[in-house]
């Protein structure tokens, strides 16, 4: 990855700025685009071709984290005295928002325009070599995605039974020390006891239920 940007080897739209205008974001698989308010391409950050960093940038968009190609995008953006974006990914909003640049929730027909032909953009790009080639890249982000997020849920799960075996051991602790004490109480008063009876619960239930010695007949005690 030498390059992080590579060059743009379509004709970008010529941007005048206007107060009135304002530059729409689309996060997609092939990169960042910024586009004027007719749908032109503004700026573009394409992603390397690696499904991994693909799919974590993505997700960090949708996350409100900011990554290298959006601090890329919004600095050559910053350059052309674009400040203020809008985009239909709250996430990639609030990373925006981050990076200094105002930024609002926005659905935007030019957008779904640029989604429609994403794939053949994709081949003008250079970034694809097939129009088919954009469903398979869908296919394995999808798939490397939800691999983490099923490995995610698994860790999740596992801390939650480590912190459950962590209290048990700490309870049965307590519990064996309690049970030391209450032995060491009530042997004082009744010594055999601590003899006839190994079992701490079986222990602790006979003195709650029948509590002095003078209970402690041998019909009582089966």
């Amino acid at each position: 990855m030498a390059n992080l940007i590579s060059a743009i080897p379509i004709k970008l739209s010529v941007y005048q700025d206007k107060p009135s205008e304002t530059i729409h974001l689309v996060d997609t698989l092939l990169g960042l685009f910024a586009l004027d308010e007719g749908g032109g391409i503004i700026d573009y950050v394409p992603y390397p071709r690696e499904v991994e960093v693909i799919a974590e940038s993505l997700e960090g968009h949708l996350g409100g984290e900011p990554t290298r190609w959006l601090e890329e995008l919004l600095k050559r953006l910053r350059e052309r005295g674009i400040g203020r974006v809008t985009t239909s990914n709250r996430g990639l909003a609030e990373a925006s928002m981050k990076l200094g640049f105002k930024a609002e929730f926005r659905v935007s027909e030019a957008e779904r325009r640029l989604r429609g032909r994403l794939a053949e953009l994709g081949v003008e790009l250079g970034v694809l070599d097939h129009p088919l080639e954009l469903h398979h890249l869908s296919h394995r982000v999808s798939e490397y995605l939800t691999r983490r997020r099923v490995s995610r849920a698994l860790a999740g799960r596992e801390t939650h039974i480590s912190h459950a075996v962590h209290l048990l051991a700490n309870l049965d602790k307590a519990l064996n020390a309690l049970s030391s004490n209450l032995r060491e109480w009530y042997g004082v008063h009744f010594p055999e006891l601590n003899r006839l009876v190994a079992d701490h619960e079986t222990y602790a239930r006979i003195i709650a239920e029948l509590g002095g010695r003078e209970n402690m007949e041998a019909e009582r005690l089966r």
